[in-house]
């Protein structure tokens, strides 16, 4: 009966009984240093994933290519009250981010940061121009993190870059297409250039 039903459902005949192993020591895996054998008890030889890590033989960077310079401009709206410490994170990360990679890589690192008080489009303009000086065989990457905006009258893709300082100044005058940033940087000639808006 359904009586019957619920007083075994709410007895312990009804409860699996689970042996349960407690943990009693912890290996942490140093990446840096791994060791195939480790890796082989969850993974085949031929799996990408630990040919890969074990079986990727890289060629050293030449003399010429450890001359190479990555430069990276962050734009960060990190005084706007409402995003102001996100943007200060997402900065901070990229900077240490590139940091690492470029010691890896074992290249040159130019780091180029517009926040707080020197955030607007006048100094955005003057660093592209005057700081940002790569060869042909450089890299530039930018990154914005702050609002965006989009116009109806205008049919690009990509979105506008609100570099007010303040929110009396206006943001029509004080914005820029990333389509023209774009341009800006590409015109320095340097062998690969990448443009990131992280924006609403």
């Amino acid at each position: 009966t359904d009586s019957e039903i619920l007083k075994k459902i709410n007895s312990d005949e009804m409860v699996p009984r689970i042996k349960i192993d407690l943990f009693t020591s912890v290996n942490n895996i140093d990446i840096r240093e791994p060791k195939p054998e480790l890796f082989l008890k969850y993974f085949l030889a031929t799996d990408n994933f630990f040919v890969q890590l074990f079986k990727n033989n890289t060629k050293n960077i030449t003399s010429q290519q450890q001359s190479t310079n990555l430069f990276l401009l962050i734009v960060a709206n990190t005084n706007d009250k409402e995003i102001g410490v996100s943007a200060a994170l997402d900065m901070n990360s990229y900077l240490n981010y590139f940091k690492q990679l470029t010691s890896f890589l074992g290249i040159k690192f130019t780091p180029i940061a517009i926040s707080g008080s020197e955030y607007n489009k006048q100094n955005l303009i003057n660093s592209i121009n005057n700081k940002l000086t790569p060869t042909a065989q450089d890299i530039v990457i930018f990154y914005f993190t702050g609002h965006g905006f989009r116009l109806q009258r205008d049919n690009r893709r990509y979105p506008y870059i609100d570099l007010r300082p303040n929110m009396k100044s206006s943001y029509m005058t004080e914005s820029l297409n990333m389509q023209n940033i774009y341009e800006m940087i590409v015109a320095k000639k340097a062998r690969l250039n990448i443009v990131i808006s992280d924006c609403c």
